[in-house]
């Protein structure tokens, strides 16, 4: 059964792939456009996703409160930069640098969910409320995209 450290990995492929995608991409170009645009949205419906069923549960648990509250900073600072994507000129060159900054950004938090939350919400949760989780993060996904 698929529990939900493993459906987050998928997501975290996805924006992994999107991020690149935008690397690969120059100037105001279409393809810049449309897979910034991707990506901006995939990273919303994620966070948010994420923080109202993931987080939700690790902040009922007192060892694992303070890597959630840690974690949705993680996210409002990822906000942040994308917002200030979205109000620049994608042929400004601060534009790449900025979305350099958003793309360390992204990577370092998806890196510290894969090696360190995941492990402490796997000593908190029970293996039902991991396979449970997966129903809640899909359905609050399915409302923010």
């Amino acid at each position: 059964m698929t529990n939900i450290f493993e459906v987050l990995r998928e997501d975290h492929d996805r924006q992994r792939k999107l991020l690149k995608a935008v690397q690969d991409t120059s100037g105001d170009e279409a393809q810049r456009r449309s897979t910034f645009s991707e990506l901006a949205r995939e990273l919303d419906a994620h966070a948010k996703a994420e923080e109202r069923s993931l987080y939700a549960a690790m902040l009922a648990h007192k060892t694992s409160q303070p890597m959630a509250s840690h974690s949705v900073h993680e996210h409002n600072e990822i906000d942040d930069l994308v917002e200030k994507l979205k109000d620049m000129e994608f042929s400004n060159p601060n534009w790449i640098r900025t979305f350099e900054d958003l793309a360390h950004k992204v990577h370092h938090h998806l890196d510290e969910e894969e090696h360190g939350v995941f492990q402490v919400a796997g000593k908190v949760l029970t293996e039902q409320d991991k396979t449970d989780l997966v129903a809640k993060f899909r359905d609050e996904k399915k409302v923010e995209v």
